[in-house]
């Protein structure tokens, strides 16, 4: 997996720190990051809406 990352990394720099420069600030895309996860990892414990569940 190391050699896949190098490479990803060399070919799209901006994920080595992908909050620097975040449009709302870096606080606000580090929560929007973390959810993000939540809802990929667990997402029948999400607190998002989605089409399988009301808001």
């Amino acid at each position: 997996m190391a050699p896949y990352l190098r490479e990803l990394f060399d070919e799209h720099p901006d994920l080595r720190a992908p909050t620097y420069d975040a449009p709302r600030g870096e606080a606000f895309a580090m929560k929007t990051i973390g959810k993000a996860l939540v809802d990929l990892y667990n997402p029948h414990s999400s607190t998002s809406c989605s089409a399988f569940k009301r808001c």
